[in-house]
């Protein structure tokens, strides 16, 4: 209240004091846009960051390993990830072929980690076909739109599971990746200062190349609805 364009005040986002100028030409009683400074917490700020470190050492491990990879933020935002997600073997492949870089080194995605800044994104999102593919591209579209929004500039790597983790059909040392990673998967979701979680919280429309088919206990069945069904009942 009482401050004109071109002055200054000090506001508290999220727990930071920011010096922030108001735009001239802004009318009064309008709303200004603030861009929250992204932060990284160090070590020696308090004695409980070491021991929320060590939350993360079985993270890193799987870092280390190559268990789990990391998308590269700037791949989605400039578009070379394409329209569609595709399995980490696949992208893989490209790296190889194409020699480009779409995912994270083992000693860089440790570093986004430990930096302490959550500038690492984990995606949690509903699977809307057996193999979470995201055949529409919604999901990916939601994703870039996110990563050059204000509140996703400071993300630099991403995990989505289908991209980082080896999916279906696996090799056999596709099979032991795999499995290794699942054990330490959740962290991905729960690290408090190495991660932030971007959820999608809607399921895109069912794929038209699912009609007619239903998922039962894994498997891809065909399933026929009986004539004279009401809208609405159960099919068993």
């Amino acid at each position: 209240r009482g401050i004109r364009p071109g002055q200054e005040f000090q506001a508290n986002l999220d727990g930071q004091l920011t010096v922030v100028t108001v735009p001239q030409g802004s009318a009064a009683g309008s709303t200004l846009h603030v861009k929250v400074p992204s932060r990284r917490v160090q070590a020696s700020e308090h004695k409980a960051i070491p021991r929320l470190m060590e939350l993360d050492d079985r993270l890193e491990d799987a870092l280390r390993s190559g268990a789990i990879k990391l998308i590269i933020a700037d791949r989605v935002r400039d578009g070379t990830i394409g329209t569609n997600i595709a399995r980490r073997q696949d992208l893989e492949e490209r790296e190889r072929a194409e020699k480009l870089r779409i995912f994270e080194t083992p000693v860089d995605a440790i570093k986004l980690l430990r930096r302490n800044g959550r500038e690492i994104g984990s995606l949690t999102y509903g699977w809307d076909t057996p193999d979470g593919s995201d055949p529409s591209g919604d999901y990916l579209r939601a994703v870039c739109r996110f990563l050059l929004s204000e509140l996703g500039a400071h993300v630099k790597a991403i995990f989505w599971d289908a991209c980082s983790l080896p999916q279906e059909p696996r090799s056999e040392s596709d099979a032991m990746v795999f499995k290794e990673a699942l054990e330490v998967m959740a962290d991905m979701y729960a690290s408090v200062l190495g991660t932030m979680v971007m959820r999608h919280r809607s399921v895109p429309a069912r794929p038209a190349s699912l009609d007619g088919e239903a998922n039962l206990d894994g498997q891809l069945t065909v399933v026929t609805v009986p004539q004279g069904s009401a809208a609405g009942s159960e099919l068993h």
